[in-house]
């Protein structure tokens, strides 16, 4: 089968465990670029905070952020795909996490708003790379979301995701993106079905498509793909969801999976 858009997860899949862009993966990705495949990084991560990649790669693609709810070209910046958060809900989940002293950010296009400014906001920055905006949920900010964050500072992740699910669930999706990261995002959206959005718009049917991830955020897109990748070092749903286990973020998976399916079936057919 010939590939022609892989999408790539970052944080756990395409970087290292200490946030660095193994050379390997670059070079991979340098070359499956020059073979005419359509590179996608498919991450959590606001816009902003993931165009490092691609530029420190070398490359030009798309970037589908926010968890799969804004769809970008790089470097142009042109959006292709785009879903927002309810604004009742936004509001909704604010309140929650104010009752039960939770840390909720939202990310608005580029942009990352928060309530409080403390450890886990300073967290969020450092994690993205650039300071969020402090803003008052319940005023008339006039702002849409793409996508909201619950940041934990324990490790209370699956009980905090359940009870969220138990709560809101019926309007939004819940899904931990990290051992400390909650998403949520619009109902019946997700990295999956921005995924074969953004094919379609090529023209590409799914099983011309590529998913490599590492998180149950990352099951939606495993799933939807031709091809769908989990790391080694993925969750043990994301596993179960997986065509191929390739090797660990550590171990540039990823550039294992291009050489695999990408490159050596250039050669076979050259």
């Amino acid at each position: 089968m010939a590939y022609k858009l892989i999408a790539i997860d970052i944080d756990g899949t395409l970087l290292t465990d200490d946030k660095k862009l193994p050379q390997k993966n670059i070079d991979a990705m340098r070359a499956a670029a020059n073979a005419g495949v359509e590179i996608m990084m498919a991450t959590g991560r606001p816009h902003k905070a993931a165009t490092w990649v691609m530029e420190q790669a070398g490359i030009e693609g798309l970037i589908l952020s926010a968890g799969g709810t804004l769809a970008c070209h790089y470097p142009g910046g042109e959006t292709v795909y785009e879903a927002h958060l309810p604004p009742e809900l936004v509001s909704e989940v604010a309140d929650y996490c104010r009752e039960n002293s939770l840390f909720w950010h939202c990310i608005s296009g580029t942009d990352v708003y928060y309530e409080t400014v403390g450890a886990l906001s300073q967290y969020t920055d450092s994690y993205f790379g650039f300071p969020g905006k402090v803003l008052d949920f319940t005023s008339a900010h006039g702002i849409t979301f793409n996508k909201g964050n619950i940041v934990l500072g324990d490790e209370s992740t699956i009980d905090v995701a359940k009870a969220l699910d138990d709560r809101f669930g019926n309007r939004v999706e819940v899904l931990i993106s990290d051992k400390k990261v909650i998403d949520i995002t619009p109902k019946g959206v997700g990295k999956g079905v921005a995924l074969l959005s953004v094919a379609a718009l090529f023209g590409l049917s799914k099983d011309e498509v590529i998913a490599i991830g590492d998180t149950d955020a990352d099951i939606s897109m495993i799933q939807a793909a031709g091809l769908g990748v989990c790391m080694e070092n993925g969750t043990p749903g994301t596993i179960a969801a997986a065509d191929y286990i390739a090797p660990s973020n550590n171990d540039c998976g990823v550039a294992h999976v291009i050489e695999k399916f990408i490159l050596k079936y250039q050669q076979d057919i050259d």
